[in-house]
Parts: structure tokens; sequence; C-alpha cells
């Protein structure tokens, strides 16, 4: 660590992320990355989710292809508040995967990049959002099944989906501070540093500063003697 500022660059699925890390003599106090190219390409375009009746849906890729769905407590009855978890799980995966279904996507850059993967909540309040993960496979025949997990930060590529969406629609400009709070009231800070094109779609490039905590520590060992170093796997009990 480098005192005041540690820089690298982190090899993540989208791509190369640079980070800024704002460091004092013992800790990091402060990361900055620096995402992929975001882009918008649906904005409220309005499906039918069963059980759930007419959504609009608007879809951006900001590392992942993002379902994005606006004032979820004032249009559908759910603020973003803790004590509202399952129910924003359960609207969340419904809609991502009635989304998946009727809003194809395919990264023009990269064919393999081909489907929604996430959802984010947003409230009429700006700049509160959730973000609904899958923690599971899920099938309309099952109710037992639309469930999901929510992230507790406001989510980094999140954050620059929802800034390419606000500058898409003209509310947020090149150069100025968004801030982002998540369910639990945490905030990440994002810019906007450029615009950009990826294919056909105008684009941004954004950054996102946050803060994280270290709560454990693991420490993983290999014996010279272990007949199975890099593991294993036995088919009847793992996937092969």
């Amino acid at each position: 660590m480098e005192v005041p500022t540690t820089k690298f660059t982190l090899e993540a699925p989208a791509g190369l992320i640079e980070i800024e890390g704002r460091c004092s003599e013992r800790k990091a106090e402060s990361i900055t990355l620096t995402n992929v190219p975001a882009f918008v390409v649906y904005d409220n375009e309005e499906i039918e989710v069963p059980s759930i009746g007419p959504v609009l849906v608007s879809v951006v890729y900001s590392g992942m292809w993002y379902a994005v769905v606006d004032d979820v407590d004032t249009k559908h009855g759910i603020p973003i508040e803790p004590e509202n978890g399952k129910r924003l799980c359960t609207f969340g995966e419904c809609v991502k995967q009635a989304a998946r279904q009727k809003l194809p996507v395919v990264h023009p850059e990269n064919p393999e990049i081909n489907s929604i993967s996430i959802i984010v909540l947003r409230s009429s309040t700006r700049g509160k959002a959730t973000v609904v993960m899958p923690n599971g496979d899920f099938s309309w025949d099952d109710p037992d099944t639309w469930t999901g997990m929510l992230d507790r930060s406001p989510c980094g590529t999140g954050t620059s989906a929802v800034m390419a969406l606000e500058q898409a629609r003209g509310r947020l400009r090149i150069g100025e501070k968004f801030a982002h709070r998540g369910i639990l009231g945490t905030s990440y800070e994002g810019l906007i540093l450029q615009s950009t094109t990826v294919g056909p779609f105008p684009a941004v490039i954004t950054s996102i500063t946050g803060q994280a905590w270290i709560t454990g520590y693991s420490t993983l060992v290999v014996d010279p003697s272990d007949p199975f170093p890099a593991g294993f796997t036995v088919a009847d009990i793992w996937s092969p």
C-alpha cells in the first residue's frame, strides 16, 4: 500500500477496471473504481409480469446487464426499506425473469454477454435504490423460488447503470457527482467522467467511490503430501 494513493488494475469478467485507493498509514480510507462503459438499450419499456401486471423496465449494461425499475414505492407499493426485503426480492426476481424473456439483449462487442443478470429497484426519492440478486433456480410454476438476495450496499456497477440511465434522460451531466444510497442508508459517490460509444449505443465512463471494512481473515494452505492439491469433485454429490 502506498500513501496517500494506491493505484492498480483489476481484471474482471467485464474487462480491466482501474482502481485508486485513498490511503492513510494504516488503512484504505476509500476506493474509487473506473468502470467499463455503461449504456442504455431500453428505457421504460412496458412489459407484462405474471402475478404482478404491467411494469416499466429499463435495461442498461454497466459490466453486466441490469434491469432497472423506477419508483417501486409509489408505483408498486413497496418502499425500499429493510422490513420489505422479502417483497422486494419477490418483485425484483419476477420482473427480471419477465424482462429476460421480453427484452432481449446482446452486447455489441461481446455476443456472449446476452442475458439480463440482475435488477435495480429505485425509489421515488432520487438516489435511493436496492439491487436484487438471484439465490437459486427460478420457476414460474413454483412461487417458493420467487426469491433472491438484497445487496446491502448501493452496488458499484448498479450505481454505474443508474448514472448511465440518468444521463441518457438528461438528468445527469458529464462531471456531475451522483450520490447513490442503498437500502441500509450507506452511500456511494458516482461521477460521469466522459462520454463514449459502444457499437451503436451512446455510452458513459463512470467512476464510483465507496468504503468497506475488514470483518475477518482466512488462510488457505496446501500440504505437499495432499493427494488432491487442486481439489476434487464427485459426480454424484457435486455438479460435474
